[in-house]
């Protein structure tokens, strides 16, 4: 060890060679023996997984026309890198939605009175335009109504033909204002899902609802940061008349759910499967690298590292099928097990990694295994907290064994990644993912998720968060 080599060395005087000395506190004993796991962590890559996701989500793309006539970006990734690392039966899954997904194009809010500035952009922050807009060019007077949500907000106040601009979610808003008072849009600073003081230039992914053909009831909405709307508000409450200009270019496409797939294929000693899940989606115009595809990204390296293990002789192949599916969130995992009943059927167990990854010390946050229903009890929730409690045992410095090294007994390290401790909780089932579509089709599955998380459907959900 370095560091015991180093103590050593700044302490001549000592008699004795503490790295010889067993720890007071060593580490745990888990299912694999140990030469295995030394050989897994020499080959799984954090980097590997980390470029993935600056690949699939290192900002916010405009999703062109063609994806909806070809593939999505993130499929065609998926199944690229899939083959790329050698794994078996990679393919794309197709299934059609049975209504036009939305797409936006431009989407701009100008000041044009008392001043001209841009206040934001869909070409700069694509989350700044509410899914669900139509096509509108607007130059008119911005009100400012408080929430916004209620109708009680809109008392004494005209604001038809106008935007409208207020602190509730943007839905709320455009439902009252638009819908039932006639203005031309609404512009909403709220941000229920991030942290709007700690971080006021979070954007939230705020839709508006409505589908095509109910352009008279539905108009647009502006997702603005909480820094933009209190500039806003400040400017009216001074007395200033505000002129705006909205102009929004958005389309409607015939679309559908992809599903990236891939196996390891077992030794053919059983028929049974095991399956890994990543949401790739959350809806088609929703991005992000936390909260979309951080999952994927894990589960490709481990399925990678796993391959080439195997590969290189040092694991043999498992004796179950080992399956990744990389899908539109929960609606593409039903989609996946109802077209395939049989292979279901087969599948003994499932893992659903949604959020992993993200930086502990900026969200204060930790990895949450989230066990099987009470009503489910299966062994993988044993199974998977001992390996949680190994890594968190060995991924701390204990003071017991300070006088080997004040450092990690077994670092699972990256050399890009950070030197935090591994931190982490074990706790009751929780739903909102993959695993329940696995659940309700009676096959046991758990969940790995990191919370809280500071960006949470914000347009700062990148790599770097």
């Amino acid at each position: 060890m370095k560091a015991a080599l180093l103590a050593l060395f700044l302490t001549p005087l000592f008699a004795q060679d503490r790295t010889l000395q067993p720890p007071e506190q060593p580490n745990p004993k888990t299912l694999i023996p140990q030469s295995l796991i030394e050989s897994i962590v020499n080959e799984v890559s954090g980097s590997m997984a980390m470029n993935s996701i600056y690949d699939l989500a290192g900002y916010e793309h405009d999703r062109l026309a063609d994806e909806y006539k070809t593939l999505y970006r993130e499929a065609a990734y998926m199944e690229k890198m899939a083959k790329q690392f050698n794994l078996e039966d990679v393919h794309i899954e197709h299934f059609k939605l049975p209504n036009k997904t939305w797409d936006g194009e431009v989407g701009e809010l100008w000041i044009t009175s008392p001043t001209k500035r841009l206040v934001v952009s869909y070409r700069d922050i694509a989350a700044s335009l509410a899914p669900g807009s139509q096509s509108g060019d607007v130059t008119t007077e911005l009100v400012y109504v408080g929430r916004g949500d209620r109708a009680i907000d809109y008392k004494d106040k005209n604001v038809a033909g106008k935007i409208v601009l207020a602190s509730a979610p943007t839905g709320a808003v455009h439902n009252i204002a638009v819908r039932e008072f006639g203005a031309a849009g609404v512009a909403s600073f709220a941000n229920p899902t991030g942290r709007p003081i700690d971080r006021p230039d979070e954007i939230s992914w705020n839709n508006i609802g409505g589908r095509g053909g109910a352009q008279g009831k539905t108009t647009f909405g502006f997702n603005l940061s909480h820094r933009m709307g209190q500039e806003l508000v400040e400017m009216l409450e001074r007395g200033e008349k505000v002129t705006v200009h909205a102009k929004v270019k958005a389309a409607e496409y015939d679309a559908e759910m992809q599903v990236p797939t891939a196996v390891i294929k077992g030794d053919g000693s059983s028929q049974q499967e095991i399956a890994y899940t990543g949401h790739l989606f959350e809806g088609i115009a929703k991005q992000g690298a936390m909260d979309d595809t951080s999952g994927c990204a894990v589960t490709l390296e481990m399925l990678r590292a796993w391959k080439k293990l195997i590969d290189d002789g040092v694991l043999p192949r498992p004796k179950r099928t080992v399956r990744v599916m990389w899908v539109p969130e929960i609606q593409g995992t039903n989609a996946y097990l109802d077209r395939y009943p049989d292979e279901a059927k087969k599948i003994v167990a499932a893992f659903s990694i949604d959020m992993a990854g993200e930086d502990n010390r900026v969200n204060r946050n930790s990895l949450r295994l989230m066990r099987t229903p009470y009503t489910v009890n299966h062994f993988i929730n044993e199974v998977t907290q001992q390996f949680f409690e190994y890594v968190g045992d060995t991924n701390r410095e204990k003071v017991q064994n300070r006088r080997i090294a004040y450092s990690y007994m077994f670092p699972i390290l990256d050399p890009q990644g950070s030197r935090d401790q591994f931190y982490f909780n074990v706790e009751k089932h929780y739903g909102a993912s993959d695993h329940t579509a696995f659940l309700g089709h009676g096959i046991p599955a758990i969940l790995m998720n990191n919370w809280p998380d500071w960006a949470y459907h914000t347009n700062e959900d990148r790599p770097w968060s």
